[in-house]
């Protein structure tokens, strides 16, 4: 059978939700001084009380990508999809594909995020947060990878490195519009990290269907085309443990990168 970009999705040693919360200090400006109050340091990931998770759970050291492929169509065979067994809001839930991402990573779901947090937390790295493109080839390393493959690698590697985490920042709890605030640290010390403004970095997303977001995004104040989170497959309304495929389900199946 044909594959259509397999993807290869992350590994950890066990399975868990998060709960928590974030403390940031005063802004300040950069060093060019045009734009100021456009980044916020010392932004540290505090556990809310009565959390599950450990602060291990958000070191990226703890995260490695699995050396697993697997054919597009068996997304819900390796991702938890966001349900109401997982606490994820209904306008999230399920598995999300992101269509025509610029980026090496390709479905997301929103099942290990903490909804009680006033900005909930989706670490890059987590695990089964994200998933990415892994080529047609076996391995993703060495100089025999092809360009999926190195994409895929590169993406992890760099939310790794940087231990990216998104900060989610909705309008109210319709989730039908919001922001999404990149978290990075600099350095050693991962406990500490940037909050990047939108005016460097700006990722919108807006509801425009029952299974379907416009994602915006800016760089620099300069916008870049839009690409769409669309819901490929969403819990049962009678079980939610049986997931149904959506309208963009064969598109996502029969797509090429």
């Amino acid at each position: 059978m044909k594959l259509h970009g397999p993807l290869l999705i992350l590994a950890l040693s066990s399975s868990f939700s998060f709960s928590c919360k974030n403390d940031s200090k005063d802004n300040v400006s950069s060093e060019s001084g045009v734009i100021s109050d456009v980044i916020s340091f010392g932004k540290k990931i505090v556990l809310s009380l009565g959390s599950k998770t450990k602060d291990d759970d958000f070191n990226p050291d703890n995260f490695l990508l699995s050396e697993e492929s697997f054919p597009r169509e068996d997304i819900g065979l390796h991702q938890t999809a966001g349900s109401d067994l997982t606490g994820t809001p209904r306008a999230l839930q399920g598995i999300w594909w992101m269509d025509g991402n610029p980026i090496f990573d390709e479905t997301v779901t929103f099942a290990h995020v903490d909804f009680t947090a006033k900005f909930p937390l989706v670490p890059v790295y987590g695990e089964g947060n994200f998933s990415y493109h892994a080529g047609e080839k076996e391995s993703y390393r060495g100089l025999n990878a092809d360009t999926q493959d190195r994409g895929g690698f590169a993406a992890f590697s760099f939310a790794q490195a940087f231990s990216l985490v998104y900060e989610l920042h909705f309008t109210d709890n319709t989730y039908a519009e919001g922001m999404i605030v990149p978290l990075v640290s600099v350095g050693r010390n991962k406990d500490n990290r940037i909050s990047v403004s939108p005016e460097v970095a700006g990722f919108g997303m807006k509801k425009a269907g029952e299974n379907l977001y416009i994602r915006d995004t800016k760089f620099g104040g300069i916008k870049v085309p839009d690409y769409f989170f669309r819901r490929i497959l969403v819990p049962s309304a009678s079980d939610p443990k049986v997931l149904e495929k959506t309208e963009f389900w064969n598109d996502y199946v029969a797509a090429k990168v």
